[in-house]
């Protein structure tokens, strides 16, 4: 144990050498050429990552990972400097070629770590000596190399002044993502009523750079409503003061919304998302880049969570999915509003000190108002005093309600549908508040909605799917259809093809009721994923937060619907979530879901095809985590069940594929007879499937 930890450090020493080496050669063509392009600062980052990891005594697999990356980044960058002088292939470009050695070189290096990091810890170490020998080949490389950039880049500094100006131009030009002002992310904000002195508090509660506020009300009290006409607000007084503003909305409900969230925002700053990042590691990436843009900027997280799963309350339920706490005063010109129905967010709270606006019933004009929206449309005028029959009826429904914006939404909405008058609906509406007014206002809503033609499967698969976020195809693409539901408030219309649900339409919704429908639109929509096809992406990673959504509605229903929705839902989710955004911890939960399910519904011990590819599928997870033992372990049982289900003797493409995992997990830990000996044998099964001269 002692030869192998010498032979290590002497390893380590090896790449040690080496990665200096290569820093200081693209650190003296930072310094002497390349400050002078639009990409000095970028490079100098990556200059003092590099210089960082290479110094490491004690290089493990999240250095190495890192040290790979450095190189892909610096060289990605530099081949970039060398695009930007392509107008001149001269004398006055010789850093070019330089250049190209340079990525070359750094790509060689970057295969050799990438099967290093293969290898298990113990077989890294093992195979320290034969290490040693290839990085020392690379280092005298990167010294010959590092004389070639000298002299090129002496040449490179003397390039004519017309060679200057073009650079110049392209630096003032290309501007990188932190100079740049962002796209704006809200849903749309429609008509607002009556929340004047709400806006005007969180005007005043968020005047100030670096401040925390939070919209705190009972449900249906429109809270994000009030939220998104605020930022719409607040980014366009930005203009009036050529202040330049941007705002960002995050559905922080559950944890998968969030984290799409939090990626959509880092590609918008520029960012990338590493593989396998943990959700607070990725809020951790996007406070970075938050804290360097240099514009004002408006986060909003809407619906924050009253508990969480672990069972803190308020602010704390988020605060494992938040950015680094405590907040550090550097965070620019930022400011950060929640929307809960936790009186929690408030005063010093473990996520920062914040100031709380509730948000109660309407005033009695206000509600009156949007009661009768519709009819000051056709007359232009509403009795808000109650001075004739039907402003009297206004007034007693509105209170029948409670006052609250939710329930009188959804009974105007109604009752200009089917064409009703006030007194009509005051009649169905209980007098007393205490019989439920606004769940019997909601009930008749969307009970006569249900009725209507073309609308019960739309609310059918609306009722079990995310609420915040409904493509319009998974609502089976009627436009006509949806947008008389939103006419009668119970969708919404946020941006493009896409709605939302109130939760409370929800729970009414899908009391009593099949989620089928929700299942089977989904599993239509995730039938398209191609990894081959990158234009399916999008659709399927939308599809996230809806089988999200579905998941705990699944126990209680027969087991032909928990078995499409494990082999149909839950298996395509975790390949999206493996194969799309790396998120491995996301993809191992979604097929161990999957494996339960099935479990339960085919038996412990039982053996089919079903079990056999989600136990092909948490192989591939290990697979990819470097967990070679373990996904070894899942290929070999999965094949086994395969030869019970099919026969000893079977070939057919399941097994195939199966074999190939095998293979390739063999080729991983460097028995390669062993992965040859599996890639042939798939390969053979392949040609007896398919035929001896298929090209697929």
């Amino acid at each position: 144990m002692k030869a192998i930890k010498c032979e290590f450090s002497v390893h380590m020493g090896a790449i040690s050498g080496a990665a200096k080496t290569g820093g200081l050669i693209v650190k003296f063509v930072v310094d002497q050429v390349i400050r002078e392009l639009p990409f000095g600062e970028l490079i100098a980052n990556a200059v003092d990552n590099f210089q960082s990891v290479c110094d490491s005594k004690n290089l493990n697999y999240t250095q190495a990972l890192e040290f790979q990356n450095t190189l892909r980044r610096t060289g990605d960058t530099l081949l970039q400097a060398a695009v930007n002088q392509s107008w001149d292939r001269s004398e006055h470009a010789p850093i070019r070629p330089v250049l190209e050695q340079y990525i070359r070189m750094t790509e060689d290096i970057h295969c050799r770590c990438r099967k290093w990091l293969t290898k298990p810890y113990w077989k890294q170490l093992r195979q320290a000596k034969q290490y040693q020998s290839e990085f020392g080949a690379f280092k005298q490389q990167l010294d010959l190399l590092s004389s070639e950039t000298m002299h090129a880049a002496l040449h490179q500094g003397e390039a004519n002044s017309e060679a200057r100006h073009r650079v110049e131009m392209g630096r003032m030009a290309a501007l990188d993502h932190a100079q740049r002002l962002p796209t704006s992310y809200l849903p749309t904000s429609h008509g607002l009523v009556g929340r004047e002195a709400e806006l005007a508090a969180l005007a005043e509660a968020m005047q100030a750079p670096r401040s925390l506020a939070a919209l705190v009300g009972r449900p249906g009290s429109g809270k994000s409503h009030c939220a998104k006409a605020f930022c719409r607000r607040w980014i366009d007084a930005g203009y009036g003061t050529q202040v330049l503003r941007w705002g960002w909305w995050l559905n922080a409900e559950t944890e998968t919304e969030l984290r799409l969230g939090y990626a959509a925002l880092l590609a918008e700053l520029g960012g990338a998302i590493v593989q396998d990042t943990s959700t607070a590691e990725l809020a951790a990436r996007v406070w970075t880049a938050l804290s360097a843009n240099r514009f004002d900027w408006v986060l909003v997280f809407d619906n924050a969570p009253e508990l969480s799963t672990d069972g803190y309350d308020g602010p704390a339920a988020l605060r494992a999915l938040f950015f680094p706490t405590p907040l550090t005063e550097q965070w620019g010109h930022g400011r950060i509003l929640f929307t809960s129905r936790s009186a929690l967010y408030t005063g010093a709270t473990c996520l920062g000190h914040m100031s709380k606006v509730d948000i109660g019933p309407l005033s009695r004009d206000s509600a009156v108002v949007m009661l009768l929206a519709a009819d000051a449309d056709a007359s232009g005028d509403i009795d808000v005093a109650g001075s004739s029959a039907s402003g009297a009826a206004a007034l007693q429904l509105v209170q029948r309600l409670d006052f609250l914006p939710l329930a009188i939404a959804a009974m105007s909405g109604y009752m200009h549908d089917h064409g009703l008058s006030v007194e009509h609906c005051l009649a169905e509406i209980p007098a007393d508040l205490a019989t439920g007014g606004v769940a019997s206002a909601l009930c008749l809503t969307l009970e006569y909605a249900r009725a209507q033609p073309g609308l019960a499967h739309i609310l059918d698969v609306a009722a079990f799917v995310n609420p915040d976020a409904i493509p319009l195809s998974l609502l089976g693409g009627d436009r006509a259809a949806v947008d008389r539901l939103c006419n009668m408030s119970v969708l919404r219309w946020l941006h493009d093809d896409v709605y939302s649900m109130h939760r409370l339409h929800q729970k009414a919704l899908c009391t009593g009721r099949s989620p089928m429908a929700a299942v089977t639109a989904i599993t239509t929509t995730l039938e398209t994923f191609d990894l081959q096809k990158p234009s399916t992406f999008s659709q399927s990673l939308a599809m996230l937060v809806h089988v999200d959504a579905l998941s705990p509605h699944m126990a209680s229903y027969n087991a032909d619907e928990q078995k499409l929705f494990a082999s149909s839902v839950l298996s395509v989710s975790g390949s999206v979530l493996l194969r799309v955004l790396f998120h491995f911890k996301g993809a191992e939960s979604k097929y161990e879901e999957a494996l339960s399910m099935q479990r339960h519904v085919y038996g412990a011990d039982a053996q089919n095809a079903d079990l056999a590819s989600t136990l092909n599928n948490l192989g591939n997870v290990h697979e990819a985590r470097g967990e070679y033992g373990l996904a070894k372990s899942k290929h070999e049982e999965a094949l086994s069940m395969q030869r019970h289900v099919y026969g000893a003797d079977a070939q057919n493409a399941d097994l195939a594929r199966t074999l190939n995992n095998l293979g390739n997990v063999h080729e991983a830990r460097g028995e390669y007879g062993l992965a040859e000996s599996k890639h042939e044998e798939a390969l053979s099964m392949q040609r007896h499937v398919y035929g001896a001269d298929a090209q697929n």
